[in-house]
This record gives C-alpha cells, structure tokens and sequence, in this order.
C-alpha cells in the first residue's frame, strides 16, 4: 500500500523532477557543444596515465566531491 502524499511531498517531488529535468537538458547541451574538448582532455588525460604520469585534481565543496569521484 502507497502513503498518500502531501501537499508537501508533491511540491518536493515537482521540485526534484524540475531539477533532473535541468540537468539532463544541460547534459544534453553539453554533449552537443563540448564534445570535441571533451575528447581531447579524455585523450590528455589517458596518454599521461600511459606515460606513467599523474593528474591532481582538488576543489572546495561539490567539486572536491567530484574530484575524489575521479
């Protein structure tokens, strides 16, 4: 059996499907604009990693996140 939502849960709910709504369109955008750079900084990066190299990365906050993600 489904709890029967608030108006609350619905405002919540409406709210996080506009978000993901966001970022899928900015994912979609960027593939389209980025996706050269996109490439070349993949081919960087790998060809360091062959030549037995490193890649440092830091940030403050979410892009600390990120950047232990990689």
């Amino acid at each position: 059996m489904t709890p029967s939502r608030t108006p609350q849960d619905n405002d919540l709910l409406q709210r996080v499907r506009d978000h993901l709504h966001r970022s899928a369109l900015l994912l979609d955008k960027a593939s389209g604009s980025c996706l050269p750079q996109t490439l070349s900084a993949a081919r960087t990066i790998a060809d360091a990693f062959a030549a037995d190299r490193k890649l440092l990365l830091c940030g403050n906050g979410g892009s600390a996140a990120d950047c232990q993600h990689m």
